[in-house]
């Protein structure tokens, strides 16, 4: 047991330390969230709050597309040909202006990056 562990925590930092996520919109998002988090020193509860704010956004926009459940809050109007990784970045990336103004310039970048 103790030799499995001893390879797993060097691979799992290896793995962190790796760059950003490039698996969907919605993790590149989520990769953002967190570096400005860690960046801000936020402690947990303005953590939590700021993730659950970015989901619940995204979650709305893309749901809005697929209508796979009912919505949260907002019945947003989409046609399902609309693209849910276009809808999910302006989302992510309007929560993440408000909740960090001064991260603009970078999240500015990373939507235009998003939608290319």
């Amino acid at each position: 047991m103790l030799t499995n562990l001893r390879w797993t925590l060097p691979a799992i930092v290896l793995v962190g330390l790796a760059g950003p996520a490039y698996g969907d919109v919605i993790t590149d998002w989520n990769a953002k969230a967190e570096a400005i988090q860690i960046e801000k020193k936020l402690p947990p509860p303005a953590n939590a709050r700021a993730m659950a704010i970015l989901h619940v956004a995204m979650f709305e926009a893309v749901n809005a597309i697929e209508r796979r459940y009912a919505p949260y809050k907002l019945n947003l109007p989409a046609e399902g040909t609309f693209s849910k990784a276009a809808a999910a970045a302006p989302a992510a990336h309007a929560v993440l202006v408000a909740l960090y103004p001064d991260q603009q310039t970078g999240l500015d970048a990373m939507l235009k990056a998003s939608l290319a």
